[in-house]
Formats: C-alpha cells, sequence, structure tokens
C-alpha cells in the first residue's frame, strides 16, 4: 500500500513539473471579444473527420494569435512573412476542422498582414 502510494505521488509531481500538453495549452477568451477573421470550410463535409487544411500566416513583426478551428483555442506565434524565389513564406499551421466547418482567428488585425489558405474548401470568409 505505502509504496502504491508512493509511486502514486510521484507520478502527480512529474506531471505537476512537466510542461503542460498541447490540450492544457488551449487557451480560452473573454466572451466579448470577436474573431480578426472568420473562415467557413467543407473541408468536414468533403473529407470526413480526417481533413486537413494548411494555414500561412505572415506579420508585420512577431506575435501571438489564437486560432479555433472547432476544438478550442490554439496559440501561434506568427513570424514577419516575404517572398523567397516567388513562394511566400510565412508561418504555417496544419489545422483539422470540426463538423461546424469554422476556423476563427484572434488577435491584433493591425498586425496580420497576410493569410494563405491551402486544402481549404473555403465557402466563405470574414473579416470585418
Amino acid at each position: 500500500m505505502r509504496k502504491t502510494l508512493s509511486l502514486i505521488c510521484f507520478l502527480l509531481s512529474l506531471m505537476l513539473c512537466s510542461p503542460q500538453s498541447e490540450a492544457a495549452r488551449h487557451r480560452t477568451r473573454s466572451s466579448d471579444e470577436k474573431p480578426i477573421i472568420t473562415i467557413k470550410t467543407d473541408a468536414y463535409d468533403v473529407v470526413g473527420p480526417t481533413n486537413s487544411f494548411g494555414i500561412i500566416l505572415g506579420s508585420t513583426e512577431t506575435d501571438y494569435f489564437d486560432i479555433d478551428a472547432g476544438f478550442g483555442l490554439q496559440e501561434m506565434e506568427v513570424e514577419p512573412w516575404h517572398i523567397e524565389n516567388g513562394t511566400i513564406t510565412g508561418t504555417y499551421k496544419t489545422l483539422q476542422v470540426s463538423e461546424k466547418g469554422l476556423i476563427e482567428i484572434y488577435g491584433d488585425a493591425a498586425k496580420l498582414d497576410m493569410i494563405q489558405l491551402q486544402g481549404g474548401y473555403v465557402t466563405e470568409t470574414d473579416m470585418p
């Protein structure tokens, strides 16, 4: 019994001291904060739950943006973008879209100045 309790305490201490998992890093935003970009996609309808949606973001300066593809907010560090040999380079992220087919991007709209979507079956965008 004592060994089991010691093992449990040891495992708990490891969990508390270790870096957070991806799921634990998902953040929440205040309910009054609106997305700077909302994208509607048919990726889930066409491909199903194994869909893959690529997004490239570029900013005027390194900054953080939050993206929600239906599974909670994920923080993304976005670097300044540029064109290299005719190819746009920026910060790339692969997303899996939920059944809702919505992708919402939160952050400072004044700093986000490039977005490129790949394999997204985009049907609507809203950039207020």
